[in-house]
Parts: structure tokens; sequence; C-alpha cells
């Protein structure tokens, strides 16, 4: 598994969420702010867009062809594309929560299936 971009140099104290991954399907505000927080305090977070792509991708100025809020939102964290209704999704998702795990969202439950299944495991798997 590839390393965090949170990752510190071994002489440096451990970040208070370093060796969490936090599994990220928020968009728009909260979430993502939420999560870029947790993304600045070591965690390794995970940002899981659909094939779309976040909304806030095309909102305000961009810079390099890309929108500055959501580069500033989204800071320090890796982005994968998952179509959640696909075959094979949600394996994909539990894939990723091998180690203590947590996940955000911002809707509901049921509207993307994967995520339901995924966050049951992950509550299992921070519980010990």
């Amino acid at each position: 598994m590839p390393t965090s971009p949170n990752d510190h140099p071994s002489d440096s104290p451990p970040s208070p969420l370093a060796g969490v991954r936090v599994l990220d399907f928020t968009r728009v505000v909260a979430g993502p702010f939420a999560t870029r927080m947790m993304a600045d305090l070591g965690a390794d977070v995970v940002k899981v867009e659909p094939p779309d792509g976040d909304i806030t991708r095309i909102w305000g100025e961009e810079r390099g062809g890309q929108s500055g809020f959501y580069v500033q939102q989204n800071a320090g964290k890796r982005n994968i594309c998952v179509d959640l209704r696909a075959d094979g999704a949600t394996e994909l998702l539990l894939s990723l929560v091998e180690r203590p795990t947590s996940s955000s969202r911002t809707f509901g439950p049921g509207s993307w299936p994967a995520t339901d299944s995924t966050t049951r495991r992950s509550e299992r798997s921070t519980r010990g």
C-alpha cells in the first residue's frame, strides 16, 4: 500500500491521527473540511468520488485547470474514483478497510449502498 502523503520522518513525533485511514465520501463544504482537518492531523484520507466527480471540481476560479476551492478542501488526501453501483465496488472499498478506519459521508444511508456495508465493516474494525 502506498504511504500516506501525511507520513512523517521517523525523527518527528507521530501525528495524532497517524495510522488511521479515513474513507471520505463527503461532498461540498462541511464534510470535505472535516476530512481535510483529519488529513492535516496525519490521517490517511482517501477521497472516494463517483465517476462524474465532486461538484466542487467546477466551483470558483480555476488555476492550472483546477478549482482552487476543490484543491484547498482536498489537500493532503489521496483520491480514487469508484462507481459504487458497479459490480465489485463493495469489495474494492472493503479492501481499503484493513486497518483502523473511519468513513465520513454527507448523504443518507442507502444513497450509495456500497458505503453502508463499508461503514458497518469500519465500525467493527474500530471497536476491536
